[in-house]
C-alpha cells in the first residue's frame, strides 16, 4: 500500500463516518529516517495526514509513528472523535485606536 492508497482509505473513512464527499486538499506523506551507516537505506517511521479543509494554506496535520494499519486505525479515531468537519477558518484584523481617533492596524 503506498501513500496514494492510503489517501483514499481516509477519503472512504471521511465518507462512512461524516456521510459526505471530501473535495479538499488531502496528502499523505511517509516520515523517513536516514540509516547512520548505510547512505542510500532509510527507515519509515510513520505518517503524516494534511487535510486542507477551508483553507489548502494552514492544513489540519495529523502525524504517527507505526505500520500502516497503526495509522489508519489512529486517522479512524481521530475523526471519529474530534468533529472535523466543523472546523472553520476566519481571518479577523485587529485594529487599535489611540485617544485621538487616529487607528493602525496591527
Amino acid at each position: 500500500m503506498d501513500t496514494k492508497d492510503l489517501e483514499l482509505a481516509v477519503l472512504e473513512m471521511i465518507r462512512r463516518l461524516y456521510n459526505a464527499e471530501y473535495n479538499g486538499k488531502i496528502r499523505v506523506r511517509q516520515t523517513l529516517k536516514e540509516y547512520p551507516s548505510e547512505k542510500d537505506e532509510y527507515l519509515n517511521l510513520g505518517y503524516i495526514l494534511e487535510l486542507g479543509l477551508n483553507k489548502d494554506e494552514r492544513p489540519i496535520t495529523l502525524a504517527f509513528e507505526g505500520t500502516q494499519e497503526q495509522f489508519l486505525k489512529f486517522v479512524f479515531n481521530e475523526l471519529k472523535h474530534n468533529r472535523y468537519h466543523y472546523t472553520d477558518y476566519f481571518t479577523a484584523e485587529k485594529i487599535y485606536c489611540n485617544k485621538d481617533g487616529c487607528c493602525k492596524k496591527k
